[in-house]
């Protein structure tokens, strides 16, 4: 019974792996596709725990993205410009997975940095 709880608490851990990112945004661009599809790219000054998806070795830096699907896309998209044009710090939280767009981490959530803490 441990070894099925260890197992299980081990391939927990590796599935949920999530990056997180912090500072300044220092790369912001909205995507629109021929088929429809929107999203944004954004990166951070800091990031780190970049999950496996997220690319390695010759791929682009480790970035986030958001679906226009997700219903929390057109508030962060807009705290996301606010800051991005402000030159606001913000902290990020990826989850560990790269189904918005090939290579990039989707986003969690997103905070200011100061004031109520996320």
């Amino acid at each position: 019974m441990r070894w099925f709880f260890a197992l299980c608490c081990l391939g927990y851990s590796a599935a949920n792996h999530a990056g997180t990112g912090s500072g300044q945004i220092v790369a912001f661009t909205p995507v629109a596709l021929a088929n429809g599809t929107e999203f944004f790219v954004v990166t951070l000054q800091n990031m780190t725990g970049q999950p496996p998806c997220a690319g390695g070795v010759g791929t682009p830096p480790f970035r986030f993205a958001l679906s226009a699907a997700d219903p929390k896309y057109k508030t962060t998209l807009a705290a996301m410009m606010a800051a991005y044009f402000s030159g606001s710090s913000v902290y990020a939280v990826g989850l560990g997975t790269c189904n918005t767009y090939s290579q990039s981490e989707d986003l969690g959530y997103m905070c200011f940095n100061g004031g109520v803490p996320c």
